[in-house]
């Protein structure tokens, strides 16, 4: 009988046990992986907060901005021109000195006052 009549070879999946320079290898890559890893979930989380803080405020300039544009106005100051004091109806009529409107507000106490002086009752 020839060899190749004696033996006829065959393959099969089966446990085979590492030898120590093998479990050696496998912890020195295991370590470098790990570190890698590690490293990038760092460089990761730097980033997110880098990006999340740009985006935390870009937000707040897109709601900003979608506010003016929903109401078409917001709230400035803007200089008026005092035109009377009418202290019994507790009112004084204003012009915008930027568009000419005319408007009434509440007197404030130190409106009161201004007013008793021009009235000459102090």
């Amino acid at each position: 009988m020839t060899r190749s009549e004696e033996e006829k070879l065959e393959t099969h999946f089966l446990k085979c046990v590492f030898t120590e320079a093998e479990v050696l290898a496998f912890g020195r890559e295991l370590a470098k992986l790990t570190e890698e890893a590690n490293d990038t979930k760092a460089a990761k989380a730097a980033a997110t907060a880098q990006y999340g803080g740009v985006l935390k405020r870009l937000e707040g300039e897109i709601e900003l901005l979608g506010r003016k544009v929903r109401t078409g106005a917001e709230h400035r100051n803007v200089e008026c021109r005092v035109l009377n004091y009418e202290p019994r109806r507790k009112s004084k009529t204003l012009m915008r000195i930027d568009t000419g409107e005319i408007f009434e507000t509440q007197m404030t106490d130190k409106d009161f006052q201004l007013a008793m002086k021009l009235d000459g009752s102090l």
